[in-house]
Formats: C-alpha cells, structure tokens, sequence
C-alpha cells in the first residue's frame, strides 16, 4: 500500500509540475504567448525538475534521467492532467518502476 501511495505521488507530482508549466506558458501576464520564440528556454527549467524526480525516485534513475525528458512534450500541443499523468507513468515504467519500498 505504501509504495502504490508514493507510486502516485511521484506521478501526480510529475505530471501537476508539466501541467502547471504549460497552463502558464498561455498566460500573457506570466511568460507571454506559447508562440513565444522564447518558449522552448523557458521550459527547460520544468523538463529538468522531472528529470530529477525521476532520476531520484526510479530503479534505473540513478544511471542517468536525460534533461529533456519531457521537453519536447512541454513544447508541444497543451496536454490535460490526465495525459501528463499518462507520459509520467510510461517514464517511470521506462526507468525500471520505483525505487522506494
């Protein structure tokens, strides 16, 4: 029960951080517009952030999470929480599941 509850955790909080970051990226009081030639800078920051949350929380984490894990994703069309959650877990699942117990 424990590691399902920290599984959801590390995904949840994954994918609300790319969530945010994208919501705001079409906020013209936070960054400007998401056609903004600066778009793709501006979300290196969150690509990184996930990179160690999954570098840190994964069983193959350790061996290295490349920075642009989802940055591309990040650039791309606006996803919903629900398809973040979705790459999360594919990630996760990618790097040999969870490392905590």
């Amino acid at each position: 029960m424990y590691q399902k509850r920290k599984l959801n955790d590390l995904i949840n909080t994954c994918a609300e951080i790319c969530y945010f970051a994208q919501g705001h990226s079409e906020d013209q009081d936070s960054w400007g517009p998401r056609n903004s030639s600066n778009l793709e800078y501006m979300m290196q920051h969150t690509s990184f952030t996930v990179s160690c949350f999954l570098a840190q929380n994964t069983i193959n984490g350790n061996e290295g999470v490349e920075w642009e894990i989802v940055w591309k994703e990040l650039c791309g069309p606006v996803l919903d929480l629900k398809q973040w959650k979705s790459v999360i877990k594919k990630l996760v699942k990618e790097y040999g599941g969870p490392k905590f117990k």
